[in-house]
Protein backbone atom coordinates (compact mmCIF):
# COMPACT_ATOMS: atom_id res chain seq x y z
CA UNK A 1 0.00 0.00 0.00
CA UNK A 2 3.02 2.49 0.93
CA UNK A 3 3.91 2.37 -3.34
CA UNK A 4 0.34 2.57 -4.08
CA UNK A 5 0.56 6.65 -3.03
CA UNK A 6 4.49 7.00 -2.80
CA UNK A 7 5.32 6.12 -6.61
CA UNK A 8 3.18 7.92 -8.29
CA UNK A 9 3.66 10.87 -5.52
CA UNK A 10 7.39 10.86 -6.18
CA UNK A 11 6.57 10.85 -9.76
CA UNK A 12 4.62 13.99 -9.86
CA UNK A 13 7.43 15.68 -7.37
CA UNK A 14 10.02 14.71 -9.55
CA UNK A 15 7.65 16.83 -12.73
CA UNK A 16 7.31 19.84 -10.34
CA UNK A 17 10.74 20.10 -9.21
CA UNK A 18 12.05 21.51 -13.14
CA UNK A 19 9.48 24.24 -12.36
CA UNK A 20 10.15 25.15 -9.01
CA UNK A 21 11.92 28.56 -7.80
CA UNK A 22 14.74 27.69 -5.64
CA UNK A 23 13.18 29.17 -2.65
CA UNK A 24 9.72 27.20 -3.18
CA UNK A 25 12.25 24.10 -3.45
CA UNK A 26 13.20 24.76 -0.26
CA UNK A 27 10.16 24.06 1.73
CA UNK A 28 8.15 20.77 2.53
CA UNK A 29 6.43 19.78 -1.16
CA UNK A 30 4.83 15.98 0.58
CA UNK A 31 3.58 15.39 4.01
CA UNK A 32 2.75 12.06 5.11
CA UNK A 33 0.33 12.01 8.52
CA UNK A 34 0.42 8.46 9.98
CA UNK A 35 -0.74 7.07 13.17
CA UNK A 36 2.22 6.03 14.62
CA UNK A 37 5.67 6.16 15.05
CA UNK A 38 6.27 2.29 13.40
CA UNK A 39 3.89 2.59 10.40
CA UNK A 40 5.66 6.62 9.70
CA UNK A 41 9.23 5.19 10.56
CA UNK A 42 8.39 2.23 7.61
CA UNK A 43 6.98 4.64 5.19
CA UNK A 44 10.24 7.02 5.94
CA UNK A 45 12.43 3.76 5.19
CA UNK A 46 10.58 3.38 1.55
CA UNK A 47 10.66 6.66 0.72
CA UNK A 48 14.48 6.87 1.34
CA UNK A 49 14.69 3.88 -0.25
CA UNK A 50 13.00 5.07 -3.08
CA UNK A 51 14.23 8.65 -3.24
CA UNK A 52 18.33 7.04 -3.14
CA UNK A 53 19.38 7.50 -6.70
CA UNK A 54 23.31 6.91 -7.38
CA UNK A 55 25.15 9.89 -8.98
CA UNK A 56 27.25 7.17 -10.90
CA UNK A 57 24.14 5.71 -12.28
CA UNK A 58 22.45 8.93 -13.42
CA UNK A 59 25.70 10.73 -15.04
CA UNK A 60 26.64 7.39 -17.07
CA UNK A 61 29.82 5.10 -17.41
CA UNK A 62 33.27 6.36 -15.44
CA UNK A 63 31.54 8.74 -13.10
CA UNK A 64 32.17 9.51 -9.86
CA UNK A 65 30.81 7.18 -6.69
CA UNK A 66 29.65 9.76 -4.43
CA UNK A 67 28.35 8.54 -1.22
CA UNK A 68 27.13 12.14 0.27
CA UNK A 69 23.35 11.77 0.32
CA UNK A 70 23.06 15.35 -0.45
CA UNK A 71 24.65 14.19 -3.70
CA UNK A 72 22.76 10.77 -3.88
CA UNK A 73 19.12 11.67 -3.52
CA UNK A 74 16.70 13.74 -5.97
CA UNK A 75 14.24 14.32 -3.24
CA UNK A 76 14.66 14.63 0.54
CA UNK A 77 13.04 13.08 2.90
CA UNK A 78 12.58 13.32 6.90
CA UNK A 79 10.74 11.71 9.53
CA UNK A 80 8.97 12.85 12.76
CA UNK A 81 7.38 11.14 15.52
CA UNK A 82 6.86 11.10 19.49
CA UNK A 83 9.41 9.39 21.24
CA UNK A 84 12.61 11.24 20.29
CA UNK A 85 14.14 14.28 20.57
CA UNK A 86 12.57 17.26 19.27
CA UNK A 87 16.10 18.64 18.63
CA UNK A 88 17.13 15.60 16.44
CA UNK A 89 13.95 16.85 13.94
CA UNK A 90 15.41 20.36 14.30
CA UNK A 91 18.88 19.56 13.79
CA UNK A 92 17.98 17.63 10.65
CA UNK A 93 15.76 20.79 9.57
CA UNK A 94 19.29 22.42 10.03
CA UNK A 95 20.86 20.95 7.51
CA UNK A 96 18.31 20.31 5.11
CA UNK A 97 14.44 20.61 4.65
CA UNK A 98 13.17 17.88 3.56
CA UNK A 99 10.94 17.93 -0.20
CA UNK A 100 9.01 14.89 1.92
CA UNK A 101 8.21 14.87 5.91
CA UNK A 102 6.49 11.74 7.14
CA UNK A 103 5.14 12.61 10.86
CA UNK A 104 2.72 11.31 13.05
CA UNK A 105 -0.11 14.28 14.39
CA UNK A 106 1.32 14.71 17.54
CA UNK A 107 4.65 15.38 16.79
CA UNK A 108 3.58 17.50 13.68
CA UNK A 109 1.39 19.37 15.56
CA UNK A 110 3.44 20.34 18.17
CA UNK A 111 5.84 21.42 15.73
CA UNK A 112 3.62 23.26 14.31
CA UNK A 113 2.55 25.33 17.54
CA UNK A 114 5.71 25.82 19.05
CA UNK A 115 8.68 25.44 17.04
CA UNK A 116 10.37 28.37 15.91
CA UNK A 117 12.91 27.80 13.65
CA UNK A 118 16.72 29.65 13.99
CA UNK A 119 18.23 31.70 11.35
CA UNK A 120 21.27 31.28 10.24
CA UNK A 121 23.04 33.48 12.48
CA UNK A 122 21.85 32.16 15.58
CA UNK A 123 21.54 29.22 17.66
CA UNK A 124 17.98 30.42 19.68
CA UNK A 125 14.98 28.20 18.74
CA UNK A 126 12.87 30.93 20.23
CA UNK A 127 13.41 33.73 17.69
CA UNK A 128 13.64 32.62 13.53
CA UNK A 129 11.26 31.35 11.23
CA UNK A 130 7.66 29.62 12.07
CA UNK A 131 7.73 25.89 11.82
CA UNK A 132 4.34 25.94 10.23
CA UNK A 133 5.84 28.40 7.54
CA UNK A 134 7.90 25.22 5.96
CA UNK A 135 4.06 23.21 5.36
CA UNK A 136 3.36 26.49 2.67
CA UNK A 137 3.87 24.40 -0.12
CA UNK A 138 3.04 21.10 0.40
CA UNK A 139 1.59 19.88 -3.16
CA UNK A 140 0.71 16.27 -1.96
CA UNK A 141 -0.70 15.67 1.80
CA UNK A 142 -1.33 11.44 2.22
CA UNK A 143 -3.03 10.44 5.42
CA UNK A 144 -2.30 6.79 5.73
CA UNK A 145 -4.11 4.77 7.77
CA UNK A 146 -7.36 7.27 8.43
CA UNK A 147 -9.66 5.07 9.87
CA UNK A 148 -7.11 4.31 12.85
CA UNK A 149 -6.18 8.01 12.83
CA UNK A 150 -10.02 8.89 13.53
CA UNK A 151 -9.96 6.13 15.86
CA UNK A 152 -7.09 7.13 17.87
CA UNK A 153 -8.47 10.62 18.35
CA UNK A 154 -6.66 12.34 16.04
CA UNK A 155 -9.34 14.18 14.51
CA UNK A 156 -8.48 17.43 16.07
CA UNK A 157 -5.13 17.60 15.42
CA UNK A 158 -5.60 16.76 11.42
CA UNK A 159 -7.74 19.60 11.43
CA UNK A 160 -5.68 21.59 12.83
CA UNK A 161 -2.76 20.60 10.81
CA UNK A 162 -4.88 20.98 7.95
CA UNK A 163 -5.62 25.06 8.51
CA UNK A 164 -1.70 25.39 8.56
CA UNK A 165 -1.77 23.71 4.63
CA UNK A 166 -2.41 24.94 1.41
CA UNK A 167 -5.67 25.44 0.27
CA UNK A 168 -4.53 24.52 -3.63
CA UNK A 169 -3.23 20.57 -2.82
CA UNK A 170 -3.75 16.92 -3.77
CA UNK A 171 -4.84 15.13 -0.84
CA UNK A 172 -4.87 11.36 -0.44
CA UNK A 173 -6.81 9.22 2.19
CA UNK A 174 -5.59 5.66 2.38
CA UNK A 175 -6.96 2.77 4.85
Amino acid sequence: KTLAFLLPSLQRLLLLQNNMHPKTNRKVQMLIISPTRELAHQIATETRRLTQHPRSASAGAGAANDTNEDDSTILTSQVMYGGMPKYADLQRLRQQVPHILTATPGRLLDHIQHTQLASDNTDNDTEGEPFRNLLSNVQILVLDEMDTLLKSGFRDAIQEILHHLPPQRQTLLFS
